[in-house]
């Protein structure tokens, strides 16, 4: 049994954008993830991967999209094409761990990018 994706193709410009439903570990939450790949499948460029519901503003690109890796990680830390979609979502869910787990007011459990981020945010709760 493997993930129930469904896809549809955007016009303009004409991308292949896959759809597929995911359950947030730990937390039992369901999300719809949905990812927009890029024209090019040359590593380095970024597919656009959004999930549903409440969002970690902290871990996220200004166009909505996951931040899940920094783009000077090495190819075994982030997504290359060669991966496949399967490994993309894979990432996705491993990222909807950390933001629920953010939400719950816990410190982000991964490396983050070495970059300035918003001291908070909105969706998340300091720790108590």
């Amino acid at each position: 049994m493997g993930l129930p994706f469904t896809s549809r193709v955007a016009a303009s410009p004409r991308r292949r954008i896959y759809s597929v439903p995911i359950i947030v570990p730990v937390y039992d939450e369901p999300r719809k993830v949905e990812i927009t790949l890029p024209q090019s499948a040359r590593p380095g460029v970024r597919p656009l991967v959004v999930i549903d519901g409440p969002e970690c503003r902290r871990h996220r690109f200004q166009d909505g999209g996951l931040c899940m890796w920094w783009w000077r990680d090495s190819d075994d830390s982030r997504w290359i094409p060669d991966d496949g979609l399967y490994s993309l979502v894979c990432h996705a869910i491993d990222h909807a761990y950390c933001e629920a787990r953010c939400r719950r007011g816990y410190p982000w459990p991964k490396v983050e990018a070495p970059r300035r981020h918003p001291e908070s945010c909105p969706a998340c709760r300091p720790l108590r």
